[in-house]
Order: structure tokens, then C-alpha cells, then sequence
């Protein structure tokens, strides 16, 4: 059954009152959780980690593998493997396929790694990168400072390896097991270009260089789809495949993720254009009520709520000027109410709580509208 304001019908006078009721319902229902506030620049005070040792372990890997020289390229590429064996076998055998196994280097594997060297497109993408990610001092700070965070937050957790890499856009970010079990984390550089890269080109019948995706293929964003990627794996998918659940899920990952990158701006937090965040800090109560009235907030079809909680132009049945992911931005703020509401409860027992229902009763949460 369509939710009424998605319906394309002129409302009768009968139909507006019986609406304002429902408002009326809705509204009482929300002041009987009380009241949290929920401000866009309105967080928690950032720990001092000063202290707290970490090794920031970032692999320049395509660098590495440019710099083979092409006269003894089965040499350094022998060197290459051993010296970082769990990822080279991704690399070589899923990523950019080049050989089956990677036991011994025969003849076809070198010469489809030169071949792939020699690419115009691959070193295009390759001159680009170089250009857009040099030693950059204030990412590796912002790389490291996350670390440390991680840390404080997940003491359990062992320092990530980070490797960076090209694809010629064959994969997204991934997380793997590296040595020691530690966590690998591949960051596609290629995804973060920003103007330096005509994405529309690269495939313009392919809905992964949309605009509304493209403009997040940056610099700016790298960090959050970074650590995105590390908390993806963290975090267990929703179960009963209700909407709630995902609403929650995605709010604690966003609500983590600023927790780790402090300095993060809410436009890339959620993914939005200035304009697209202010309308939704300015609707943040109309949002959230629009998702309780009906059955929306239990329904199980995933294809009436994908939009409110992944990518997406728009989120079907609000004005023109919503986003997409408002699902996700008021699973942040529900998830920040919980929170503040129970200082107690730590990041890994965040992770751990898969009861949507308790963290939604527990979090009282009443959002308002900035103005």
C-alpha cells in the first residue's frame, strides 16, 4: 500500500483534516519519547590521543609497481609478491587479472603486466593520481589521527594496512585479511580524482558515474569511504530486512564514522550538496514523520525504502529538493540521541546492539529543525 503523500490525487477537504490528525497523532506520539535536540555541528567533544601509539601503514602500491623497471620486470615483480603476498594475490588474480597463481611468474603473466603498464588509459590514470594524491601531509595526519581513534574507541582492534592502488575502475574500496590477520584495507584511487577525471566519459551508459556519484569522486571523500569500507565488515547486515533496522544500521556507521574522522564535514558525511543538507537540517522533524506515518518503518520491501538508505537522486514522496540516503541521515541522528542518552554504552557494544526496537525506544529521539 502507497503512503498517502505519495499519491497522485487532489486532496479533498475531508482528506486534508483527516491528514492534519494524523500529524496531530504523529506529533504526540514523538513528544511521548521527549525531547533531544539534533544540531548539525552540535557533537560530542573529541578525545585526546596524543598519547596513544599507531604506525600509520599506507602502500603506496601503484607507485611501486610503475617503478618496476621494464628490463627486469620479472625480477621486481617476484620481489613485489613477496614483499606484500596477501595483496598481490588479489591484485594480480581478481582485481586486474593477469595469471591464475601466482607460484611462479610465467611468461603470459609479465607480459600482460607490461602490457597493463603500457595501457594508455592505465598511465593516464596512473599521471592523474600521481598529480592529485603527492605527499600530502594534512591526508596522512587525518589517516593517522583516525587510527589513533580507532584505537581509543577499539582498543581490541589491530592498526590497519592501507594500500593504495588502480583498478582501471574493475573494483570499488575492499577490506581483506592481511598478514598476521591484520585488516587490509584497498583504496581505489582512480574513484577520487574529482575534476581531474571526466568520469562521464569513462562510461557514460553506466549508472556508477551518475552525477549524483560522480561528485563524490573526490579527495574530499576518500577518508569516509576509507574507513566506510572498515566498518562495512564491522557491522552485521540487518536480519529481518525491516526498514528500521536499516534506517539504524546506516546510523551507526555514519554515527562511527564521525567518530573516527572528528573533522569531517557533514556534506560528506552524508554524501550531500550544501543546499541538499540544508533543506534536510531544516526538515528533520517532517523527515523523520514521514517515515512513522503508515507501516514504513516495519516494512520488509526493500525496493520502497532502498532509496532512503542507499544513493539516490531523490527519496520518493518528498519535495524535489530531498536527497537520497534520508534514511541514513536520521539513522545518524537516532543513533546520537541513543548515545547521549546512555554514555555508558561503548562503540563495540554499538556495533554489537542488533536490536533496532531497543535502540529506537531507548534513544527517546524527537528531532528537530534547525532554522
Amino acid at each position: 500500500m502507497k503512503n498517502a503523500l505519495v499519491r497522485n490525487c487532489k486532496p479533498s477537504v475531508a482528506m486534508f483534516q483527516k491528514r492534519l490528525f494524523d500529524w496531530m497523532l504523529i506529533g504526540f506520539y514523538l513528544c511521548c519519547f521527549g525531547f533531544i535536540a539534533c544540531q548539525k555541528s552540535n557533537r560530542d567533544p573529541v578525545p585526546d590521543v596524543s598519547n596513544i601509539a599507531a604506525e600509520l601503514k599506507w602502500i603506496r602500491f601503484e607507485k611501486e609497481l610503475f617503478a618496476l623497471d621494464s628490463n627486469r620486470l620479472t625480477k621486481g615483480l617476484n620481489a613485489l609478491i613477496q614483499q606484500y603476498p596477501a595483496f598481490s594475490k588479489l591484485y594480480f588474480t581478481q582485481i586486474v587479472p593477469m595469471t591464475e597463481q601466482l607460484d611462479s611468474i610465467q611468461p603470459e603473466f609479465s607480459t600482460a603486466l607490461r602490457t597493463f603498464l603500457n595501457d594508455p588509459f592505465t598511465k593516464d590514470l596512473y599521471i592523474k593520481t600521481n598529480r592529485v594524491f603527492s605527499e600530502d601531509q594534512d591526508l596522512s595526519k587525518s589517516m593517522l589521527h583516525a587510527v589513533q581513534l580507532m584505537k581509543y574507541y577499539f582498543p581490541d582492534e589491530k592498526d590497519p594496512v592501507f594500500y593504495s592502488l588502480i583498478s582501471n575502475f574493475n573494483f570499488a574500496n575492499f577490506i581483506f585479511s592481511d598478514k598476521n590477520n591484520a585488516n587490509g584495507i584497498g583504496i581505489i584511487l582512480e574513484y577520487f580524482l574529482g575534476s581531474e577525471m571526466n568520469y562521464k566519459m569513462v562510461d557514460p551508459k553506466n549508472p556508477v558515474f551518475s552525477d549524483y556519484l560522480t561528485r563524490c569522486f573526490n579527495k574530499d571523500h576518500l577518508l569516509k569511504k576509507t574507513w566506510e569500507t572498515y566498518l562495512t565488515d564491522k557491522l552485521t547486515e540487518p536480519q529481518s530486512g525491516k526498514f528500521i533496522e536499516y534506517l539504524i544500521h546506516r546510523g551507526k556507521k555514519l554515527y562511527i564514522l564521525q567518530k573516527l574522522l572528528p573533522e569531517i564535514e557533514d556534506t560528506v558525511l552524508f554524501e550531500f550538496t550544501p543546499k541538499q543538507l540544508k533543506w534536510c537540517n531544516q526538515n528533520r522533524l517532517e523527515i523523520w514523520s514521514y517515515f512513522l506515518s503508515g507501516s514504513m518503518l516495519y516494512s520488509t520491501e526493500f525496493l520502497q525504502f532502498n532509496k532512503y538508505i542507499n544513493p539516490s537522486p531523490n527519496s520518493p514522496g518528498m519535495p524535489e529538493e530531498a536527497p537520497g540516503q534520508t534514511g541514513s541521515y536520521i539513522g545518524y541522528y537516532l543513533v546520537q540521541a541513543y548515545m547521549r542518552k546512555h554514555p555508558e554504552v561503548s562503540l563495540p557494544e554499538l556495533l554489537a546492539q542488533e536490536d533496532a526496537q531497543l535502540i529506537l525506544r531507548a534513544s527517546r529521539f524527537k528531532p528537530t529543525n534547525e532554522k
